[in-house]
């Protein structure tokens, strides 16, 4: 597991968490600070619309790792892309 540096007690527990399964992980603009930006699976602060196109399609085919922080809360959330629906006749 490679070692980065991070301001936050959180990173160890995020970088154990998304390393085995290797996801890659976007953080809310003030998630900025729990995972370092130097990191292999950072990918992003933010998703939806803003983001570049590199990280809407990552985000629509992987699962990806959100971490969110209000006050003094780290939320995770694991952002599963939907499987196309088949159209079987």
């Amino acid at each position: 597991m490679p070692t980065t540096t991070s301001s936050s007690p959180a990173s160890p527990l995020v970088t154990c968490t998304c390393w085995p399964k290797l996801l890659p992980v976007a953080t809310t603009i003030q998630g900025k600070g729990v995972f370092p930006e130097s990191h292999p699976l950072f990918l992003w602060n933010g998703l939806g619309a803003a983001a570049p196109p590199f990280v809407r399609a990552l985000a629509s085919e992987r699962t990806v790792m959100l971490l969110q922080i209000n006050f003094s809360n780290l939320n995770f959330y694991f952002l599963i892309p939907k499987k196309p629906q088949s159209t079987t006749t």
